[in-house]
Protein backbone atom coordinates (compact mmCIF):
# COMPACT_ATOMS: atom_id res chain seq x y z
CA UNK A 1 0.00 0.00 0.00
CA UNK A 2 1.41 3.27 -1.01
CA UNK A 3 1.62 6.01 1.47
CA UNK A 4 1.09 9.54 0.33
CA UNK A 5 3.05 12.20 1.94
CA UNK A 6 0.63 14.42 3.70
CA UNK A 7 1.14 18.08 4.03
CA UNK A 8 -0.93 19.62 6.68
CA UNK A 9 -2.18 23.19 6.47
CA UNK A 10 -3.73 24.91 9.35
CA UNK A 11 -6.45 27.42 8.43
CA UNK A 12 -8.81 28.75 11.03
CA UNK A 13 -7.64 25.96 13.28
CA UNK A 14 -8.62 23.15 10.85
CA UNK A 15 -6.20 20.68 9.17
CA UNK A 16 -6.56 20.51 5.42
CA UNK A 17 -5.01 18.03 3.04
CA UNK A 18 -4.24 18.57 -0.65
CA UNK A 19 -7.70 17.45 -1.72
CA UNK A 20 -9.39 19.87 0.63
CA UNK A 21 -7.13 22.63 -0.58
CA UNK A 22 -8.11 21.95 -4.19
CA UNK A 23 -11.78 22.01 -3.25
CA UNK A 24 -11.39 25.38 -1.58
CA UNK A 25 -9.49 26.71 -4.55
CA UNK A 26 -12.23 25.55 -6.90
CA UNK A 27 -14.91 27.03 -4.66
CA UNK A 28 -13.17 30.40 -4.54
CA UNK A 29 -12.80 30.40 -8.30
CA UNK A 30 -16.51 29.69 -8.80
CA UNK A 31 -17.44 32.41 -6.33
CA UNK A 32 -15.29 34.89 -8.23
CA UNK A 33 -16.90 33.93 -11.54
CA UNK A 34 -20.37 34.27 -10.02
CA UNK A 35 -19.50 37.67 -8.58
CA UNK A 36 -18.23 38.90 -11.93
CA UNK A 37 -21.28 37.62 -13.80
CA UNK A 38 -23.80 39.06 -11.39
CA UNK A 39 -21.95 42.33 -11.38
CA UNK A 40 -22.10 42.79 -15.12
CA UNK A 41 -23.17 46.22 -16.24
CA UNK A 42 -25.46 46.89 -19.17
CA UNK A 43 -22.42 47.62 -21.25
CA UNK A 44 -21.09 44.05 -21.10
CA UNK A 45 -24.45 42.33 -21.09
CA UNK A 46 -23.98 40.64 -24.43
CA UNK A 47 -23.48 37.34 -22.67
CA UNK A 48 -26.68 37.69 -20.65
CA UNK A 49 -29.65 35.54 -21.52
CA UNK A 50 -32.04 37.74 -23.52
CA UNK A 51 -35.28 36.18 -22.40
CA UNK A 52 -34.22 36.11 -18.76
CA UNK A 53 -33.49 39.81 -19.07
CA UNK A 54 -37.12 40.52 -19.97
CA UNK A 55 -36.77 40.80 -23.74
CA UNK A 56 -38.72 37.73 -24.75
CA UNK A 57 -41.99 38.13 -26.65
CA UNK A 58 -43.82 36.72 -23.60
CA UNK A 59 -43.09 40.05 -21.88
CA UNK A 60 -45.38 41.88 -24.33
CA UNK A 61 -48.58 42.55 -22.44
CA UNK A 62 -51.76 42.51 -24.47
CA UNK A 63 -53.50 44.36 -21.67
CA UNK A 64 -51.08 47.28 -22.02
CA UNK A 65 -51.54 47.39 -25.78
CA UNK A 66 -55.33 47.49 -25.59
CA UNK A 67 -55.24 50.04 -22.77
CA UNK A 68 -53.24 52.46 -24.93
CA UNK A 69 -55.59 51.93 -27.89
CA UNK A 70 -58.58 52.50 -25.63
CA UNK A 71 -57.08 55.73 -24.34
CA UNK A 72 -56.21 57.20 -27.75
CA UNK A 73 -59.63 56.38 -29.18
CA UNK A 74 -61.54 57.96 -26.29
CA UNK A 75 -63.87 60.88 -26.90
CA UNK A 76 -61.60 63.45 -25.27
CA UNK A 77 -59.20 63.20 -28.24
CA UNK A 78 -62.02 63.45 -30.86
CA UNK A 79 -60.09 61.70 -33.61
CA UNK A 80 -56.73 63.45 -33.05
CA UNK A 81 -56.80 65.66 -36.16
CA UNK A 82 -53.51 67.51 -36.56
CA UNK A 83 -53.96 71.18 -35.78
CA UNK A 84 -56.56 70.65 -33.05
CA UNK A 85 -56.17 70.84 -29.29
CA UNK A 86 -57.17 67.19 -29.10
CA UNK A 87 -54.18 66.23 -31.24
CA UNK A 88 -51.91 68.20 -28.90
CA UNK A 89 -53.45 66.39 -25.94
CA UNK A 90 -52.67 63.03 -27.55
CA UNK A 91 -49.06 64.14 -28.14
CA UNK A 92 -48.78 65.09 -24.47
CA UNK A 93 -50.16 61.71 -23.39
CA UNK A 94 -47.41 59.95 -25.37
CA UNK A 95 -44.71 62.31 -24.05
CA UNK A 96 -45.85 61.66 -20.46
CA UNK A 97 -45.65 57.92 -21.16
CA UNK A 98 -42.09 58.25 -22.49
CA UNK A 99 -41.13 60.18 -19.37
CA UNK A 100 -42.78 57.64 -17.07
CA UNK A 101 -40.86 54.68 -18.51
CA UNK A 102 -37.61 56.64 -18.53
CA UNK A 103 -36.77 57.18 -22.20
CA UNK A 104 -34.09 59.79 -22.83
CA UNK A 105 -35.12 63.11 -24.28
CA UNK A 106 -33.12 63.57 -27.51
CA UNK A 107 -30.84 66.59 -27.54
CA UNK A 108 -32.56 69.75 -28.73
CA UNK A 109 -36.12 68.66 -27.97
CA UNK A 110 -38.45 70.09 -25.35
CA UNK A 111 -39.73 67.15 -23.27
CA UNK A 112 -39.72 64.72 -26.20
CA UNK A 113 -41.56 67.18 -28.48
CA UNK A 114 -40.21 67.95 -31.93
CA UNK A 115 -42.39 70.92 -32.82
CA UNK A 116 -42.92 72.01 -36.39
CA UNK A 117 -45.23 74.25 -38.39
CA UNK A 118 -48.12 72.58 -40.17
CA UNK A 119 -50.69 74.73 -41.98
CA UNK A 120 -54.21 73.67 -41.19
CA UNK A 121 -57.73 74.49 -42.33
CA UNK A 122 -60.51 73.40 -39.97
CA UNK A 123 -64.17 74.22 -40.49
CA UNK A 124 -65.52 76.36 -37.65
CA UNK A 125 -69.17 75.93 -38.61
CA UNK A 126 -71.43 74.21 -41.10
CA UNK A 127 -71.16 75.66 -44.64
CA UNK A 128 -74.29 77.07 -46.27
CA UNK A 129 -75.46 76.13 -49.79
CA UNK A 130 -78.70 77.64 -51.10
CA UNK A 131 -80.61 78.57 -54.23
CA UNK A 132 -81.93 82.14 -53.94
CA UNK A 133 -84.03 84.48 -56.09
CA UNK A 134 -83.23 88.01 -57.13
CA UNK A 135 -84.55 89.35 -53.80
CA UNK A 136 -82.40 87.00 -51.76
CA UNK A 137 -85.29 84.74 -50.82
CA UNK A 138 -84.21 81.15 -50.20
CA UNK A 139 -85.74 78.75 -52.75
CA UNK A 140 -83.74 75.66 -51.72
CA UNK A 141 -81.68 75.20 -48.57
CA UNK A 142 -79.35 72.20 -48.57
CA UNK A 143 -78.10 70.38 -45.49
CA UNK A 144 -74.41 69.83 -44.73
CA UNK A 145 -73.13 67.09 -44.86
CA UNK A 146 -76.28 65.17 -45.87
CA UNK A 147 -76.83 66.93 -49.21
CA UNK A 148 -73.35 68.30 -49.89
CA UNK A 149 -69.77 68.04 -48.70
CA UNK A 150 -66.87 70.41 -49.13
CA UNK A 151 -63.78 68.71 -50.51
CA UNK A 152 -61.45 71.63 -51.21
CA UNK A 153 -61.20 75.01 -49.58
CA UNK A 154 -59.02 77.99 -50.29
CA UNK A 155 -56.49 78.91 -47.66
CA UNK A 156 -56.38 82.57 -48.59
CA UNK A 157 -59.31 83.55 -46.42
CA UNK A 158 -61.12 82.36 -43.32
CA UNK A 159 -64.55 83.44 -44.57
CA UNK A 160 -66.27 82.88 -47.91
CA UNK A 161 -69.62 84.45 -48.76
CA UNK A 162 -70.73 84.60 -52.38
CA UNK A 163 -73.84 84.92 -54.53
CA UNK A 164 -73.09 83.83 -58.09
CA UNK A 165 -74.82 82.69 -61.25
CA UNK A 166 -74.63 79.01 -62.19
CA UNK A 167 -73.47 77.41 -65.43
CA UNK A 168 -74.15 73.78 -66.37
CA UNK A 169 -71.39 71.87 -68.17
CA UNK A 170 -73.61 70.38 -70.90
CA UNK A 171 -70.93 69.04 -73.22
CA UNK A 172 -67.22 68.39 -73.11
CA UNK A 173 -66.59 71.13 -75.65
CA UNK A 174 -67.46 73.75 -73.05
CA UNK A 175 -64.27 72.84 -71.22
CA UNK A 176 -62.01 74.50 -73.75
CA UNK A 177 -59.49 77.01 -72.57
CA UNK A 178 -60.41 80.67 -72.36
CA UNK A 179 -64.17 80.06 -72.23
CA UNK A 180 -65.39 83.39 -70.84
CA UNK A 181 -68.86 81.89 -70.34
CA UNK A 182 -67.53 80.12 -67.26
CA UNK A 183 -65.85 83.12 -65.62
CA UNK A 184 -67.07 84.00 -62.09
CA UNK A 185 -69.76 81.30 -62.25
CA UNK A 186 -70.60 78.31 -60.14
CA UNK A 187 -69.84 75.40 -62.49
CA UNK A 188 -72.31 72.51 -62.27
CA UNK A 189 -70.45 69.35 -63.29
CA UNK A 190 -72.61 66.26 -64.03
CA UNK A 191 -71.31 62.89 -62.91
CA UNK A 192 -70.39 61.71 -66.40
CA UNK A 193 -68.13 64.70 -66.97
CA UNK A 194 -66.61 64.45 -63.49
CA UNK A 195 -65.79 60.82 -64.21
CA UNK A 196 -64.30 61.69 -67.60
CA UNK A 197 -62.20 64.54 -66.23
CA UNK A 198 -61.06 62.48 -63.26
CA UNK A 199 -59.37 60.03 -65.60
CA UNK A 200 -57.29 62.87 -67.09
CA UNK A 201 -56.72 65.44 -64.35
CA UNK A 202 -58.27 66.81 -61.16
CA UNK A 203 -61.81 68.17 -61.74
CA UNK A 204 -61.32 70.39 -58.71
CA UNK A 205 -58.89 72.46 -60.78
CA UNK A 206 -61.60 73.62 -63.21
CA UNK A 207 -62.39 76.73 -61.22
CA UNK A 208 -58.80 77.92 -61.42
CA UNK A 209 -58.57 77.01 -65.12
CA UNK A 210 -61.59 79.07 -66.15
CA UNK A 211 -61.69 81.77 -63.52
CA UNK A 212 -64.90 80.34 -62.06
CA UNK A 213 -65.97 81.01 -58.48
CA UNK A 214 -66.40 77.35 -57.48
CA UNK A 215 -67.18 73.90 -58.85
CA UNK A 216 -70.12 71.73 -57.78
CA UNK A 217 -70.03 68.13 -58.91
CA UNK A 218 -72.72 65.47 -58.78
CA UNK A 219 -71.71 62.50 -56.64
CA UNK A 220 -73.30 59.58 -54.80
CA UNK A 221 -73.54 60.59 -51.13
CA UNK A 222 -75.77 57.72 -50.04
CA UNK A 223 -74.67 55.46 -47.22
CA UNK A 224 -72.87 52.24 -47.97
CA UNK A 225 -73.48 48.81 -46.49
CA UNK A 226 -71.58 49.78 -43.35
CA UNK A 227 -73.92 52.68 -42.68
CA UNK A 228 -71.69 55.59 -43.54
CA UNK A 229 -70.33 57.52 -46.48
CA UNK A 230 -66.64 58.37 -46.53
CA UNK A 231 -67.27 61.84 -47.95
CA UNK A 232 -69.66 62.72 -45.15
CA UNK A 233 -67.45 61.65 -42.31
CA UNK A 234 -64.35 63.29 -43.71
CA UNK A 235 -65.77 66.17 -45.70
CA UNK A 236 -62.76 68.48 -45.94
CA UNK A 237 -60.08 66.67 -47.90
CA UNK A 238 -57.18 69.04 -48.34
CA UNK A 239 -56.71 70.09 -44.71
CA UNK A 240 -52.98 70.64 -45.14
CA UNK A 241 -53.13 73.22 -47.89
CA UNK A 242 -50.79 76.12 -47.65
CA UNK A 243 -51.12 79.48 -49.33
CA UNK A 244 -52.39 78.50 -52.76
CA UNK A 245 -55.69 80.22 -53.56
CA UNK A 246 -57.81 77.21 -54.35
CA UNK A 247 -61.45 77.74 -55.17
CA UNK A 248 -64.09 75.68 -53.33
CA UNK A 249 -64.94 72.26 -54.72
CA UNK A 250 -68.20 70.69 -53.57
CA UNK A 251 -69.85 67.29 -53.99
CA UNK A 252 -73.65 67.16 -53.95
CA UNK A 253 -76.12 64.28 -54.20
CA UNK A 254 -78.14 63.75 -57.37
CA UNK A 255 -81.34 65.28 -55.99
CA UNK A 256 -79.47 68.41 -54.90
CA UNK A 257 -77.76 68.61 -58.29
CA UNK A 258 -81.16 68.46 -60.05
CA UNK A 259 -82.49 71.30 -57.89
CA UNK A 260 -79.41 73.39 -58.63
CA UNK A 261 -79.85 72.76 -62.35
CA UNK A 262 -83.53 73.72 -62.14
CA UNK A 263 -82.66 76.91 -60.27
CA UNK A 264 -80.10 77.82 -62.94
CA UNK A 265 -82.66 77.34 -65.71
CA UNK A 266 -85.07 79.62 -63.84
CA UNK A 267 -82.48 82.37 -63.52
CA UNK A 268 -81.80 81.84 -59.82
CA UNK A 269 -78.45 82.29 -58.13
CA UNK A 270 -76.32 80.18 -55.87
CA UNK A 271 -75.45 81.33 -52.37
CA UNK A 272 -72.45 79.73 -50.70
CA UNK A 273 -70.84 80.71 -47.40
CA UNK A 274 -68.26 79.01 -45.26
CA UNK A 275 -66.25 79.93 -42.19
CA UNK A 276 -63.07 78.15 -41.28
CA UNK A 277 -60.20 78.36 -38.86
CA UNK A 278 -57.12 78.81 -40.96
CA UNK A 279 -53.69 78.79 -39.39
CA UNK A 280 -50.75 78.77 -41.73
CA UNK A 281 -48.38 78.85 -38.74
CA UNK A 282 -50.04 76.15 -36.68
CA UNK A 283 -47.69 74.21 -34.41
CA UNK A 284 -47.78 70.44 -34.33
CA UNK A 285 -45.29 68.00 -32.86
CA UNK A 286 -43.72 64.61 -33.32
CA UNK A 287 -43.00 62.84 -30.02
CA UNK A 288 -39.54 61.22 -29.83
CA UNK A 289 -37.87 59.10 -27.14
CA UNK A 290 -34.42 57.51 -27.16
CA UNK A 291 -32.71 54.44 -25.75
CA UNK A 292 -29.02 55.08 -26.48
CA UNK A 293 -26.72 52.27 -27.58
CA UNK A 294 -23.91 51.06 -25.32
CA UNK A 295 -21.34 50.10 -27.94
CA UNK A 296 -18.99 53.01 -28.81
CA UNK A 297 -18.74 51.81 -32.41
CA UNK A 298 -22.43 50.97 -32.90
CA UNK A 299 -24.34 53.54 -30.85
CA UNK A 300 -24.63 55.94 -33.81
CA UNK A 301 -26.60 53.25 -35.65
CA UNK A 302 -30.30 53.78 -34.99
CA UNK A 303 -33.31 51.53 -35.31
CA UNK A 304 -36.32 53.83 -35.70
CA UNK A 305 -39.68 52.44 -34.55
CA UNK A 306 -42.32 54.83 -35.91
CA UNK A 307 -46.11 55.06 -35.88
CA UNK A 308 -48.40 57.99 -36.66
CA UNK A 309 -50.74 58.91 -33.82
CA UNK A 310 -52.89 61.46 -35.65
CA UNK A 311 -56.22 60.65 -37.29
CA UNK A 312 -58.97 62.45 -39.24
CA UNK A 313 -60.87 64.12 -36.42
CA UNK A 314 -64.45 65.24 -35.79
CA UNK A 315 -67.34 64.93 -38.25
CA UNK A 316 -69.28 68.02 -37.12
CA UNK A 317 -72.44 65.96 -36.73
CA UNK A 318 -71.96 64.66 -33.19
CA UNK A 319 -69.66 61.81 -34.17
CA UNK A 320 -65.90 61.50 -34.42
CA UNK A 321 -63.50 59.01 -35.96
CA UNK A 322 -61.70 57.10 -33.18
CA UNK A 323 -58.88 55.75 -35.35
CA UNK A 324 -58.32 52.50 -33.45
CA UNK A 325 -56.79 50.37 -36.20
CA UNK A 326 -55.60 53.51 -37.99
CA UNK A 327 -53.44 54.11 -36.03
CA UNK A 328 -53.81 53.81 -32.31
CA UNK A 329 -52.82 50.17 -32.89
CA UNK A 330 -49.41 51.00 -34.34
CA UNK A 331 -48.83 53.69 -31.73
CA UNK A 332 -49.59 51.19 -28.96
CA UNK A 333 -47.07 48.69 -30.34
CA UNK A 334 -44.39 51.39 -30.51
CA UNK A 335 -45.09 52.46 -26.91
CA UNK A 336 -45.19 48.91 -25.52
CA UNK A 337 -41.89 48.04 -27.20
CA UNK A 338 -40.33 51.14 -25.66
CA UNK A 339 -41.50 50.00 -22.21
CA UNK A 340 -40.20 46.44 -22.58
CA UNK A 341 -36.78 47.44 -23.87
CA UNK A 342 -36.35 50.22 -21.32
CA UNK A 343 -37.41 48.02 -18.41
CA UNK A 344 -35.10 45.15 -19.44
CA UNK A 345 -31.85 44.60 -17.57
CA UNK A 346 -29.64 45.03 -20.60
CA UNK A 347 -28.87 47.93 -22.86
CA UNK A 348 -28.81 47.56 -26.65
CA UNK A 349 -25.55 48.02 -28.49
CA UNK A 350 -27.31 50.08 -31.17
CA UNK A 351 -29.52 53.04 -30.33
CA UNK A 352 -33.29 52.80 -30.67
CA UNK A 353 -35.52 55.77 -31.47
CA UNK A 354 -39.25 55.68 -30.82
CA UNK A 355 -41.14 58.27 -32.89
CA UNK A 356 -44.85 59.02 -32.63
CA UNK A 357 -45.27 60.79 -35.95
CA UNK A 358 -47.84 63.53 -36.50
CA UNK A 359 -49.60 64.74 -39.63
CA UNK A 360 -49.61 61.46 -41.55
CA UNK A 361 -53.24 61.91 -42.55
CA UNK A 362 -52.44 65.45 -43.67
CA UNK A 363 -49.77 64.54 -46.17
CA UNK A 364 -47.02 62.76 -44.18
CA UNK A 365 -46.09 66.14 -42.70
CA UNK A 366 -44.48 64.92 -39.47
CA UNK A 367 -42.29 62.41 -41.27
CA UNK A 368 -41.23 65.04 -43.80
CA UNK A 369 -40.21 67.40 -41.03
CA UNK A 370 -38.31 64.75 -39.12
CA UNK A 371 -36.32 63.66 -42.17
CA UNK A 372 -35.34 67.26 -42.79
CA UNK A 373 -34.44 67.69 -39.10
CA UNK A 374 -33.34 64.28 -37.77
CA UNK A 375 -32.12 63.87 -34.19
CA UNK A 376 -29.75 61.12 -35.34
CA UNK A 377 -27.89 60.49 -38.63
CA UNK A 378 -30.29 59.15 -41.27
CA UNK A 379 -27.43 57.47 -43.11
CA UNK A 380 -27.00 55.13 -40.12
CA UNK A 381 -30.68 54.36 -39.57
CA UNK A 382 -33.36 51.88 -40.53
CA UNK A 383 -37.05 52.56 -40.05
CA UNK A 384 -39.95 50.26 -39.14
CA UNK A 385 -43.33 51.94 -39.65
CA UNK A 386 -46.32 50.50 -37.78
CA UNK A 387 -49.58 51.51 -39.47
CA UNK A 388 -52.87 49.65 -39.02
CA UNK A 389 -51.61 46.52 -37.27
CA UNK A 390 -53.73 43.79 -35.74
CA UNK A 391 -56.96 43.96 -37.70
CA UNK A 392 -59.88 41.98 -36.28
CA UNK A 393 -60.69 40.91 -39.85
CA UNK A 394 -58.94 38.02 -41.57
CA UNK A 395 -56.47 40.23 -43.38
CA UNK A 396 -52.86 39.09 -43.74
CA UNK A 397 -49.92 41.06 -42.44
CA UNK A 398 -48.24 42.98 -45.23
CA UNK A 399 -44.53 43.69 -44.98
CA UNK A 400 -44.18 46.50 -47.47
CA UNK A 401 -41.44 48.63 -48.94
CA UNK A 402 -42.28 51.92 -50.61
CA UNK A 403 -41.63 50.93 -54.22
CA UNK A 404 -39.94 48.27 -56.38
CA UNK A 405 -36.83 50.46 -56.38
CA UNK A 406 -36.63 50.65 -52.57
CA UNK A 407 -33.91 49.03 -50.47
CA UNK A 408 -35.36 45.64 -49.49
CA UNK A 409 -32.70 44.60 -46.94
CA UNK A 410 -34.83 45.51 -43.92
CA UNK A 411 -37.84 43.71 -45.38
CA UNK A 412 -35.68 40.62 -45.89
CA UNK A 413 -34.62 40.73 -42.24
CA UNK A 414 -38.21 41.10 -41.02
CA UNK A 415 -39.55 38.31 -43.22
CA UNK A 416 -36.84 36.05 -41.83
CA UNK A 417 -37.99 36.93 -38.30
CA UNK A 418 -41.61 36.28 -39.32
CA UNK A 419 -40.63 32.88 -40.71
CA UNK A 420 -38.85 32.01 -37.47
CA UNK A 421 -41.92 32.95 -35.44
CA UNK A 422 -44.38 31.22 -37.75
CA UNK A 423 -46.14 34.47 -38.70
CA UNK A 424 -47.78 34.45 -42.12
CA UNK A 425 -47.33 37.52 -44.32
CA UNK A 426 -47.31 38.87 -47.83
CA UNK A 427 -44.71 41.12 -49.41
CA UNK A 428 -46.03 44.19 -51.19
CA UNK A 429 -45.39 47.83 -52.06
CA UNK A 430 -47.01 50.67 -50.15
CA UNK A 431 -46.11 54.29 -50.71
CA UNK A 432 -48.85 56.12 -48.81
CA UNK A 433 -47.48 56.03 -45.27
CA UNK A 434 -44.61 57.56 -43.32
CA UNK A 435 -41.96 54.98 -44.26
CA UNK A 436 -42.13 56.26 -47.85
CA UNK A 437 -40.67 59.59 -46.71
CA UNK A 438 -37.75 57.86 -44.99
CA UNK A 439 -37.25 55.74 -48.09
CA UNK A 440 -37.05 58.91 -50.17
CA UNK A 441 -34.19 60.05 -47.92
CA UNK A 442 -32.29 56.83 -48.50
CA UNK A 443 -33.25 55.09 -45.25
CA UNK A 444 -34.09 51.37 -45.49
CA UNK A 445 -37.73 51.45 -44.43
CA UNK A 446 -40.60 49.01 -44.08
CA UNK A 447 -44.29 49.33 -43.28
CA UNK A 448 -46.07 46.64 -41.27
CA UNK A 449 -49.77 46.87 -42.06
CA UNK A 450 -53.00 44.87 -42.06
CA UNK A 451 -54.61 46.53 -45.07
CA UNK A 452 -58.21 46.27 -43.87
CA UNK A 453 -60.59 48.86 -45.32
CA UNK A 454 -63.77 46.89 -44.66
CA UNK A 455 -64.29 47.68 -40.99
CA UNK A 456 -64.92 51.39 -41.38
CA UNK A 457 -61.73 53.05 -42.55
CA UNK A 458 -61.62 56.71 -41.49
CA UNK A 459 -65.08 56.43 -39.98
CA UNK A 460 -66.83 56.26 -36.60
CA UNK A 461 -66.71 52.48 -36.99
CA UNK A 462 -62.94 52.32 -36.45
CA UNK A 463 -63.31 51.53 -32.76
CA UNK A 464 -61.36 49.19 -30.55
CA UNK A 465 -63.64 46.41 -31.87
CA UNK A 466 -61.74 46.69 -35.18
CA UNK A 467 -58.57 45.51 -33.40
CA UNK A 468 -57.60 41.97 -32.44
CA UNK A 469 -55.43 42.19 -29.34
CA UNK A 470 -53.69 38.87 -29.96
CA UNK A 471 -52.68 39.92 -33.48
CA UNK A 472 -51.38 43.27 -32.22
CA UNK A 473 -49.34 41.35 -29.66
CA UNK A 474 -48.03 39.03 -32.37
CA UNK A 475 -46.80 41.92 -34.51
CA UNK A 476 -45.17 43.53 -31.47
CA UNK A 477 -43.37 40.22 -30.97
CA UNK A 478 -42.15 40.28 -34.56
CA UNK A 479 -40.62 43.74 -34.18
CA UNK A 480 -39.08 42.79 -30.83
CA UNK A 481 -37.51 39.72 -32.44
CA UNK A 482 -35.87 41.93 -35.05
CA UNK A 483 -34.62 44.42 -32.45
CA UNK A 484 -33.10 41.69 -30.28
CA UNK A 485 -31.38 40.11 -33.28
CA UNK A 486 -29.94 43.38 -34.57
CA UNK A 487 -29.39 45.65 -31.60
CA UNK A 488 -28.01 43.25 -28.96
Amino acid sequence: MLKFKQIDYIMWGVKLNKMNRRLISLTVTLLLIFTIMTGCTQENAGETDIEAAGLGKENIQQENLMSIINELTSEKYRGRLTGTKENSMAAQYIADYFKKIGLENPEGLDMYMQSYVQPSIILSGKPVLQVIDEDGKVINDFIYPDNFVLRRLSSDTDALDMEVSMCLIEDYGMLRLHNDELTEKALLLPWEYYNLLNSQNNPADLAEMFGASLVISEFDLSENDLGYNYLKIRPLFDTWMTSKEYKPFIFVDSDTFSKLEEGMKNGKKLKFSCNSEINLRNTAANVIGLIPGSDPELKDNHIIIGAHFDHVGDNMNGSYNPGALDNASGTAVMMELARIIKESRIQPKQSILFIALNGEESGLCGARYYCKNPVSPLEKAVMINLDMVGSAADVPLTIAIASPKSDSSLRDDLTECADNLGISYIKEYEGASDHAVFDNYGVPAVCLINMDLSYGYHSPHDTIKAVNGARVQEIAGLVLEYIVNKAY
